[in-house]
């Protein structure tokens, strides 16, 4: 069984986590941080719940305005998100 470290000592070990920990401060931005930490509580809900109503959005806008929820089933009963009859056409399925 391979082992999760490469290296062979506990002190290359903490070398290696440092170094990792090191790679992942680089891309926190404190700035965002500080400003989110300035925030209450109630205020830090409300961005979230309107973070959530951004998703659902995106998520609505994805989805086929005039069909019903349930997608149409193809000829082997799989799911597909488009009406497939007209490409069906003249042909038998």
């Amino acid at each position: 069984m391979n082992a999760p470290f490469t290296a062979t000592t506990q002190n290359e070990r903490e070398n290696d986590i440092e170094k990792m920990i090191a790679a992942f401060k680089r891309d926190v931005d404190y700035g965002l941080l500080r400003e989110n930490l300035k925030c209450t509580v109630e205020q830090r809900l409300i961005r979230l719940m309107q973070l959530q109503k951004f998703f659902d959005g995106m998520r609505a806008a994805g989805r086929p305005k005039d069909r019903d929820l349930e997608a149409p089933t193809g000829k082997f009963g799989m799911r597909i998100g488009f009406d497939v009859s007209n490409l069906t056409r003249g042909r038998s399925v």
